[in-house]
């Protein structure tokens, strides 16, 4: 594997990427940041500690994704064993239809974490509201947002919203300009690989790394092809605990307008599979898939924004290539028809 981590990240991040045709309601963040933390404990208390914040434009502009990091890097050792209070996660922003709200997912693969979330501005606020399984409400807020500064309040309800409780509270200072251009957040993100406490998961996605040409087929309902080109970019983030990707497509006879999208892919170390979460900012589509190794495939299963199952199988996997086949399903999984498909090369 001759391709390095910067490489991945380098493709991913788009320092000088356009801001969506949306709200932009995340760019005065883009940057880097340090950033006091103060966790509100259930006896009353409190906690502080420092992180680092950085975020940047991905996808040609169409996404914004941060990484955030407490304790900082500087603190920390690959053998470390992660404590209560640690972070170190990334979270993508995609802008929605209209363009008014932005689609938000956190995933902290320390303490096995995902939380999805809506962003929209109300007056000079940024708010970002979800709820966890479980029913507890969310809300976190960026207020006081200027060139210089930030507050970040994160708030959970048990009561359906009717009441709120701190959970904790950031003060975010941005670094110098020096210390905050696009090659910190390549920094902060890449990793030189997989992360000891994920070592039983890691082979299942491991050689995938680097960068493949592709070939890709668009397949209508009615068995209609369509030709396209891509390439597809691979590397390990956020210490090594996650895989994230950037595929970009060229459409026929338009090869410099190209279309984009990312998946984050985070292991159970619990359930000994992969969750994985694919954001298409251009055609404004999410969705999550689960799943690992099936005899010499990889195989993921999910639902696609219409309901209906899908399924994603890597197969044919060789030292220098390998066959992709996104199928779907209209009855329950009874039966399977072909949405995608792709051949890659490695390039070299």
């Amino acid at each position: 594997m001759t391709t390095s981590p910067s490489t991945f990240a380098a493709a991913l991040v788009s320092p000088d990427g356009a801001a969506p045709a949306a709200t932009d309601i995340y760019g005065p963040l883009i940057g880097s940041w340090s950033v006091a933390v103060t966790d509100t404990l259930d006896d009353g208390g409190t906690r502080s500690d420092i992180g680092e914040w950085h975020f940047s434009r991905v996808l040609d502009g169409r996404a914004v994704q941060d990484v955030w990091v407490s304790p900082p890097r500087s603190a920390r050792h690959r053998a470390r064993v992660p404590g209560a209070f640690d972070r170190f996660g990334s979270s993508i922003r995609v802008p929605l239809p209209g363009g008014r709200e932005w689609k938000v997912i956190w995933l902290n693969p320390e303490r096995n974490v995902e939380v999805q979330l809506i962003g929209r501005c109300i007056g000079d606020l940024i708010v970002q509201e979800g709820e966890q399984p479980d029913s507890t409400r969310l809300r976190w807020t960026f207020s006081n947002v200027s060139n210089t500064g930030f507050h970040w309040l994160g708030e959970t309800s048990l009561d359906h919203g009717r009441t709120w409780r701190t959970q904790q509270q950031m003060v975010g200072t941005r670094l110098p300009a020096f210390a905050a251009d696009h090659d910190d957040m390549i920094r902060s993100l890449k990793a030189d690989g997989p992360h000891s406490s994920i070592a039983d998961g890691a082979s299942t996605f491991e050689w995938l790394h680097g960068a493949w040409e592709l070939d890709c087929d668009i397949v209508t309902r009615d068995g209609q092809r369509t030709r396209w080109k891509g390439d597809w970019h691979f590397g390990w983030i956020v210490g090594g605990r996650m895989v994230q990707d950037a595929l970009y497509f060229y459409p026929p006879g338009q090869p410099d307008k190209r279309a984009g999208g990312t998946s984050l892919r985070l292991y159970d170390t619990q359930r000994k599979e992969w969750n994985v979460v694919w954001f298409s900012p251009g055609g404004n589509f999410f969705v999550a898939l689960k799943g690992g190794r099936v005899g010499e495939r990889v195989v993921l299963h999910g639902d696609d924004a219409d309901g209906a199952r899908i399924r994603w199988t890597f197969d044919d996997i060789r030292a220098g290539s390998f066959h992709w086949l996104g199928e779907k399903s209209d009855d329950g999984g009874r039966t399977w028809w072909v949405e995608q498909e792709m051949h890659a090369r490695r390039q070299a």
